[in-house]
């Protein structure tokens, strides 16, 4: 496992909505996602984002 930051350029982004959220995470077999549940869940976003990725920079590799 690394932790990297991407390196973008050519972003854009929508208007924002708000409104009641939900969020629910599901075992998968293999995957730890659902491990990291919240324990609780406010109100919800939804917007549009996107970007070119050029090149990920790893900050620190977290298999040492």
């Amino acid at each position: 496992h690394e932790l990297v930051r991407a390196r973008s350029r050519d972003r854009a982004a929508s208007a924002v909505w708000e409104g009641p959220a939900t969020l629910d995470l599901f075992e998968a077999g293999g995957e730890e996602l659902a491990r990291l549940a919240p324990v609780g869940v406010g109100k919800g976003f939804r917007f549009t984002f996107a970007y070119t990725v050029d090149d990920l920079e790893t900050v620190r590799d977290l298999r040492q």
